[in-house]
């Protein structure tokens, strides 16, 4: 499967590094086009963000959540959902 992995611009070049061994990842900066591709999708994994949980509620998608360790809000986010 065809997995792209959205990141913030300014991590960019960091995931672009630690993926390119894996030719099925592509590493893209979040921009308006999540939704579209999000919508195309066969489901989201992510961190638990508000934003993106609730885009991927509303398309009826399935959602697997992971946490990253020590990040405060995402482990209340995770518990929320």
């Amino acid at each position: 499967h065809r997995v792209l992995l959205f990141v913030k611009e300014r991590r960019l070049t960091y995931y672009t590094r630690k993926y390119k061994r894996y030719p099925h990842v592509q590493v893209m900066a979040a921009s308006p086009l999540f939704s579209d591709y999000l919508s195309r999708s066969r489901g989201l994994i992510a961190s638990p963000s508000r934003g993106v949980v609730t885009q991927a509620l509303a398309l009826g998608k399935p959602i697997y959540l992971f946490c990253p360790r020590g990040h405060l809000e995402q482990e209340y986010n995770l518990r929320f959902y």
